[in-house]
C-alpha cells in the first residue's frame, strides 16, 4: 500500500475528512501537491492535520495564526537560505536582517519588507526569488480571509530547500504551524 493509499484509507476509516473544515481542506490540498521525498512522512504528515483539524473552526483566526506563524517560522528560513547563498556581504546581512525583523514581528508589515529585500538583491541568486516569493505570499496571507498565499509561501521555502529530507522537513514545519493555529 503506497502512502497515498494510505492517507485515504486512514481518513475513510476515521470519516474525518467530512468533518475537516474547507480551509483547512484546501490547505491540505497545496501541501500535497507539494514535492515531498518520503511519502510515507506526507501521508502521516497530512492525517495528523486532518484528524487535528476535524470540528468546526473559525477560519479567519486560523489563517491569521497560520500567516502569523508562516512569517516567523518558514518565510526566515528561505530568507536565511538566500543569504548563504549570495556572493555580497552586503546583501547577506540585509536579507539576514529582514529574516531576524520576519522571526521578531510576525507582520504582515516585516513580510511585505522582507519581499522588498529580498527581491532588490534576487538578480544574483535563485534562492533569492524564492525568499522574496514566500515572503509576498506571506504577507498576502496576513490580509483577512486569504488562506492560499499562506500555502504559496510554503511552496516558495520549499523551493530553496537544498535536500530533499531539508524539503519535507520544512513541509512538515508548515503542518506542524498549521496544527499549532487550530484552536485548543
Amino acid at each position: 500500500m503506497n502512502a497515498l493509499t494510505s492517507l485515504s484509507a486512514f481518513l475513510a476509516d476515521q470519516h474525518q475528512w467530512y468533518t475537516v473544515p474547507r480551509v483547512v481542506k484546501t490547505f491540505h490540498g497545496r501541501l500535497a501537491e507539494a514535492p515531498w521525498h518520503d511519502l510515507d512522512l506526507k501521508a502521516a504528515t497530512l492525517a495528523a492535520l486532518c484528524a487535528a483539524a476535524a470540528g468546526p473552526l473559525d477560519e479567519k483566526v486560523w489563517i491569521t495564526r497560520l500567516a502569523e506563524q508562516t512569517i516567523r517560522q518558514i518565510v526566515p528560513r528561505a530568507l536565511r537560505a538566500a543569504a548563504d547563498q549570495h556572493p555580497e556581504a552586503k546583501h547577506r546581512a540585509a536579507l539576514r536582517a529582514a529574516a531576524d525583523r520576519c522571526c521578531l514581528e510576525g507582520s504582515e508589515a516585516a513580510a511585505r519588507a522582507a519581499w522588498a529585500v529580498a527581491a532588490s538583491v534576487a538578480r544574483a541568486t535563485r534562492a533569492a526569488w524564492a525568499a522574496a516569493d514566500a515572503a509576498r505570499a506571506a504577507a498576502a496571507a496576513a490580509a483577512p480571509c486569504l488562506w492560499d498565499p499562506a500555502a504559496a509561501a510554503l511552496v516558495a521555502a520549499v523551493a530553496v530547500a537544498v535536500t530533499p529530507a531539508e524539503r519535507d522537513q520544512i513541509l512538515c514545519l508548515s503542518v506542524k504551524i498549521a496544527i499549532e493555529a487550530l484552536p485548543k
